[in-house]
């Protein structure tokens, strides 16, 4: 058993580093890693019976560990292996629950700094993955699929406030694409 665990990191490893921004929907992913540019160290999330094992990883040594209710992994940011939800100064990490449904979202921020501490996990109705996440870790960018079981195409792109915690209102369109 331990060694499939650290195979499964090893290849973890292997796997591409954060994307900045990124399409979907692309959910969690188990066993994928996110880092910083520039950081040699990694995080990877693996679901374990209703809860999940998170680990910061530097090569195949673990530098620290933390079990988290729930089944949870790494954001996916597209089909490629390549992972978001970890911010650019590396201090908050925001995982994604495994077992959603169309109908509801769950999101677990991550303090990162304070010894892989758990937040209030985020609860959305509908359907949202995440996009991307801000380089303070203060807001979380959302895909909203508004009708996830008809079409991938209809969505909006949403921001989080993770420290008022709340989703912002309207949608953030760009403006050379209003449609």
């Amino acid at each position: 058993m331990r060694r499939a665990v650290i195979g499964m990191l090893v290849l973890a490893m292997a796997a591409p580093s954060a994307a900045q921004a990124a399409g979907g929907p692309v959910g969690a992913m188990a066993g994928l890693g996110v880092q910083r540019p520039g950081d040699p160290s990694a995080y990877v999330a693996l679901p374990s019976g209703g809860r999940t094992i998170l680990q910061q990883l530097e090569g195949s040594r673990i530098l620290r560990y933390r079990t988290l209710p729930g089944d949870y992994g790494i954001p996916g940011a597209a089909y490629d292996g390549s992972a978001t939800g970890l911010s650019a100064d590396g201090r908050t990490l925001v995982l994604a629950q495994f077992t959603g449904s169309w109908n509801r979202t769950r999101l677990l921020p991550v303090d990162t700094h304070r010894y892989l501490r758990p937040l209030r996990p985020i609860v959305l109705a509908g359907f949202y993955t995440v996009d991307a996440i801000s380089p303070d870790g203060s807001r979380l960018y959302l895909i909203h699929y508004r009708r996830p079981q008809r079409s991938v195409v209809d969505y909006d792109v949403r921001a989080y406030d993770l420290r008022a915690r709340r989703l912002l209102p309207g949608a953030i369109v760009d403006p050379r694409e209003p449609d």
